[in-house]
């Protein structure tokens, strides 16, 4: 029997309980997950953040607060990347 995955991980890279950036090397590191695009957003929007972001796998960035066309049009954009 196949479990199901989702099409795309969104993470929040200012968690309370730790870094997202943790959490992003694990997936990457994970066979089971490691291939789902992930879109990281953060408060923090220096250039420094949005190049760990890539450099750690990630597949998109977004800047908090987040706007609902923001957040519509970035998955649009990596599964587009990605799926296509």
């Amino acid at each position: 029997s196949q479990s199901w995955k989702p099409h795309v991980i969104m993470l929040s890279g200012d968690l309370p309980w730790g870094t997202g950036w943790v959490l992003l090397k694990g997936l990457r590191s994970n066979p089971k997950v490691s291939g789902i695009p992930v879109i990281v957003m953060s408060q923090q929007t220096t250039g420094d953040v949005v190049e760990k972001c890539f450099a750690l796998g990630g597949n998109g960035f977004l800047r908090k607060p987040l706007e609902d066309q923001q957040i519509v049009k970035r998955v649009e954009m990596v599964l587009r990347e990605f799926y296509l």
